[in-house]
């Protein structure tokens, strides 16, 4: 692996862990409920922590698709390439999700049990997706760049 891909291997870590850390945070938020009284004020801040989240989230993919990293696996592994583009592929579901999430809590005038239920389901189904993507360019990179090339002895 050469210096440069080390180190966006290494910086696309750095931001799994803090994309990690971020959903925690979100994931207890949630846990922690909400009044109907707090409602309005709540539902607003938790917007913000979305779009934040939302943020972080292009740009960790932006750095995995036109950093050169999805293309550097391909070039070292041309079998892998399948494997990338299904991950593009989730890339592309992510945002509209969460967008489609967000929409949803903004026209909520009021704390409906059923309504913001669906939406926290929502949030969790797809941080639990995240987490499954993850895992998989986890393996991706262990596969093409510590793979076992297999010399005679």
């Amino acid at each position: 692996m050469s210096t440069d891909s080390r180190s966006v291997a290494s910086h696309i870590q750095e931001e799994h862990e803090s994309l990690k850390s971020t959903m925690a945070a979100i994931r207890a938020e949630l846990e922690s409920g909400v009044s109907d009284a707090d409602f309005p004020d709540w539902k607003l801040g938790f917007i913000w922590r979305l779009r934040d989240f939302q943020g972080a989230l292009l740009k960790h993919f932006d750095l995995e698709e036109d950093g050169g990293f999805m293309q550097d696996l391909v070039a070292i592994s041309p079998g892998c390439a399948a494997r990338v583009d299904r991950l593009k592929q989730e890339h592309d579901e992510v945002i509209p999700r969460l967008n489609g999430l967000t929409d949803q809590l903004k026209v909520m005038p009021a704390r409906h049990g059923g309504e913001l239920d669906r939406v926290i389901a929502g949030v969790i189904d797809l941080f639990d997706m995240l987490e499954r993507h993850e895992a998989a360019e986890r393996e991706l990179i262990q596969d093409v760049y510590f793979q076992d090339i297999g010399v005679g002895d």
